[in-house]
Formats: structure tokens, sequence, C-alpha cells
């Protein structure tokens, strides 16, 4: 359809089919996890943010087309081969400043700076350390490797304005951000990403980054976690060049993308832009630099070897603080009314303490048939759970996940408060949306694992402790939201949960 026509009533008439479909085919995803009395049970709530489910109906898809049916296929795409495999017959000659802020870098350090040190492919090359208070030898270890060292107190740290001032002390024609924990594959790492950003620089491409690898002590939550991130910004196989698409929270997210694990950009461009905020600053950045007109890139044939081993505190706290930056960034980014924040609070501790018990009750064992189908008979288990809001009391190692959620519900929930049924909605809400975080995750264990030994069965226990934490993150995120419109208890309450959970992410 060409842009400037006006739709057919054809394209209105497929429209409303298709929503109608979309509609249809939700209600008997509900009825089939719930059955025809539970979908019934749980009506009332779908009625009540009818709003909302409608927004996400209706919504276009990612691709920006109005009919994703009458898109046309891609173009096919030709792979990149890393520079290691066929090394270029000349360097780039210009400098490059390497930009990495540090906290207590550990061991592992020496072997990144000498990784850096020895790429080829470019003129010269400096590193700019800008060090948080690190008490581990950090900062010597990066004098002797001859890194130029910025020491900043530990209190004035930001993700954005620690990159500014390496950034401003660095004096190479191009900044390369990195974290202090991502591997570079191969000796002519620098100069893959360079001679792609010098390539395209007739297309206004203005800065790359590149997909990871994860670490063979990776967690199995991190690389689920990878897996869907990269293949929601189109580069988990192929580059991706993104262009501005329109101003929908998903087009902007999937073509805006960069990554700070590693960011490489011209002088010029990065003064003229600079990071902003203390969180999801390379995000903000390439949203804002689309916008102007560029394009950024995200690699997948020139990588990083990076993961993380979290634990579940981790991942409510970051999955809280994401919630709440995304909704506060995207206008049209919609979540789910909390209509009980006490009946929110109450299940997230109660179905917490009754899944720690409930895991510790599967011993990790061999699986020699279907991982996948194992952990969908898991979920079916759990659908069948009566979510009572019976809080325990904390178990006594205080830094586990369950502990700290049942302190939060001692410490906000009236004593001899009693759950109404919106409460008890509200917590079956919740437990539901766990439920499809679990449900997901366990068709990627079924499309990655055959068959699962006993530390594979350990680490997928620990993954769904790890998805209970970050769907209870969420959730809080959203009761953050609601209750810091308001005034009075609630507004404090709220207040002093953002303060607990967005220290340290």
């Amino acid at each position: 359809m060409r842009p400037d026509k006006k739709p057919s009533r054809r394209s209105f008439q497929a429209q409303r089919l298709l929503l109608l479909r979309t509609l249809l085919n939700a209600v008997a995803a509900e009825m089939r996890r719930h059955g025809f009395a539970g979908f019934l049970r749980r009506l009332p709530y779908h009625l009540r943010h009818l709003g909302s489910h409608w927004r996400r109906l209706a919504a276009p898809p990612p691709a920006g087309n109005s009919l994703a049916f009458e898109a046309t296929p891609s173009a096919s795409r030709s792979l990149r081969l890393h520079p290691d495999l066929c090394p270029p017959a000349e360097s780039i000659e210009c400098k490059i400043s390497i930009v990495i802020p540090t906290l207590n870098a550990g061991i592992e350090f020496r072997w990144l700076l000498c990784k850096l040190v020895d790429q080829q492919g470019i003129g010269s090359l400096e590193i700019v350390i800008v060090d948080s208070g690190s008490t581990d030898g950090t900062v010597q270890l990066a004098r002797d490797c001859g890194c130029s060292v910025i020491e900043i107190p530990s209190g004035s740290f930001s993700h954005g304005n620690s990159r500014n001032t390496g950034a401003d002390a660095a004096s190479g024609d191009y900044l390369l951000f990195m974290v202090q924990d991502a591997y570079p594959i191969g000796n002519y790492w620098i100069y893959g990403m360079l001679s792609f950003l010098r390539e395209h620089s007739d297309i206004k491409l203005a800065a790359v980054s590149c997909a990871e690898f994860s670490r063979s002590d990776s967690d199995m939550m991190y690389d689920w976690s990878i897996k869907n991130h990269y293949s929601f910004l189109g580069c988990d196989v192929f580059d991706r060049i993104g262009e501005f698409r329109g101003e929908q929270h998903t087009l902007l997210r999937s073509y805006g993308q960069l990554s700070n694990v590693a960011c490489l950009m011209s002088r010029e461009i990065f003064q003229e832009y600079h990071f902003r905020g203390d969180y999801a600053e390379d995000l903000d950045l390439g949203i804002r630099l689309i916008r102007y007109g560029y394009k950024v890139a995200m690699l997948s044939s020139i990588r990083v070897i990076h993961s993380h081993n979290r634990s579940s505190r981790y991942y409510l706290k970051r999955s809280f603080v994401d919630t709440i930056y995304l909704v506060r960034m995207f206008d049209d980014y919609a979540y789910p009314c909390v209509d009980s924040h006490l009946g929110l609070i109450a299940g997230i501790a109660s179905s917490a303490s009754r899944l720690t018990d409930w895991l510790g009750q599967q011993a990790p064992h061999e699986c020699h048939g279907s991982a996948g189908a194992l952990l969908m008979e898991w979920i079916k288990q759990l659908r069948k759970w009566d979510i009572g809001l019976q809080l325990a009391s904390p178990p006594n190692d205080a830094d586990t996940l369950d502990a700290y959620l049942s302190q939060l519900a001692i410490k906000y929930i009236p004593p001899g408060w009693h759950p109404d049924k919106i409460a008890r909605q509200e917590a079956r809400s919740f437990f539901d949306a766990f439920l499809a975080r679990l449900d997901h995750f366990a068709r990627f264990v079924g499309e990655t694992y055959e068959s699962l030994d006993s530390p594979h069965m350990s680490e997928v226990l620990g993954a769904i402790s790890k998805n209970f934490a970050a769907a209870a993150g969420s959730s809080l995120g959203f009761m953050y939201l609601d209750l810091s419109k308001s005034s009075g208890p609630d507004r404090d309450m709220a207040e002093a949960i953002r303060h607990e959970l967005s220290s340290g992410v």
C-alpha cells in the first residue's frame, strides 16, 4: 500500500480480522492454561484491565507494518567473516581511545588489558580507566600496564557520567567504551568494528556495538536472557543496522539499541551527544542518534566473551529498575495497574516461601528424556497451586530472596490484615505472570538441551528462582509507578522500596 493513499476498506477489514483472531487466540490460550472455570474466575480482572489489553492487541507489530502478512520478506544478507579469518593487508591509521569504568576488576582484568594492547590493524591505542574506589589492586595494575587512570569517589559513580569523564580525558580519533569483564575475540577485534563503522559512513552510521558469547561458567538464566535480547534486536545471526522507523517503544528499542559492553564511535559525534543519566545510558544515546537521522549497528559477526552469574536478589532489583525506566522513557509502554498493593506484596512473599520449599524437594538428577517436557510438567503442577496469603517467618539467612520478600511483607502489611477478593486476585495475577515467564524459559531449555545432567538440573532449579525474582521485580515496579502518583503512607512505602531495590544496580 502506497503511503500517500488512504487505507482501503479491505485493509481495515483485514485489520479487524487480525485483531479478532489475536483476541480469540489469547482467550483460547487462557482457557488452555487455567481451564474454563479458571478463565471465568479471571474474567473480572481482564475486564478491569481491558484498556491496557486493547492497546497491546491494537498496537502495530514491531516491524512497523500495518499488516504483517502483507509485508515483503527482507532481502537475503551475506554473513560477514571475522577479520581474524582474513586479516587485512593494511592497518587503519588512526588512534583509538578505550574507556573502561572499573571497580575491583579482579585477576582477569590483566588478561583483558593484555588482549587490548595486542590488537592489530589499527594505528595506535590508549586505555583510559575510570576507577570508583577499587581496593583489589585494579588501579595499580592499570598503571603498570600503561593505562591512564582517573580515580573518582565511589559515591559519585554513575554509568553515564563516569564514561563521559573518561571520554573527556581521552585523545583518540575514535572512542571505544567497554566494561571490565568483556573479553575480545581475536587480535583484529577492534579493527573489525572500526572497519565496519568506516565502510558505512556514507549512510551516516554513527556508532557500532557488538553482541556477546557467554562464558563457560555463565548461568542458564543469563544465557536465556541474552538469547531473547539479541533475537529482539535482530543481531543473533546477522549484523543489524538500525535507523529511525517510528516512535513506538518496540521500534526505538530494537533499532536504536547500543551496548556499552563494547561501543565504538567517532570522537566528534560523541562530543556532540555524550551519555545522559545514570542508567541505560547506551540505549538513550542510540535512540537520540537515530532520532537525529543517524544509524547505529549491532554486530553479530564480531563479538566479545561476556556474561554473569547473578543471584536471584540481583534479578529482583534489575527487573524492578528496568520496569520503571522503560515506562518512564516511553509514553506508549503499557503496564498493568495494581488493584491491591497489599495483595501483591503478600502474594509475592507467600508464593516465594512456598516455591523455595518446592524447589528444595526437587533433587538435582539427570534428565534423560525431554528437558522441555519436564519443565512443562512442573509448570502444570505449579498452575494448580492455590496461592494462599499466609505470611511465613523470615528465614534465618537474611541474604536470600524469600527472606527479603518475607521481611518486606512483615514491614508493610498491617497486623491482622485479612485479604479480600481483590487482594487474592492480585496475588493470583502475579503468580500467573511468573508462570508465563517460566513457560517461555521452558521452551528455551527444550530447544537448547536434549537432556540434562545433575549440574544442569541444578541450574534449571536456580533459573526458576531467578525467573520468580524477575517477575516479582517487574510487579513491584508496576506497584511503585502507581503509588508514586499518590500521597501519604502509600507513597512513602513506594519510595522506600524504590530506594532499597535501586541501590547498586
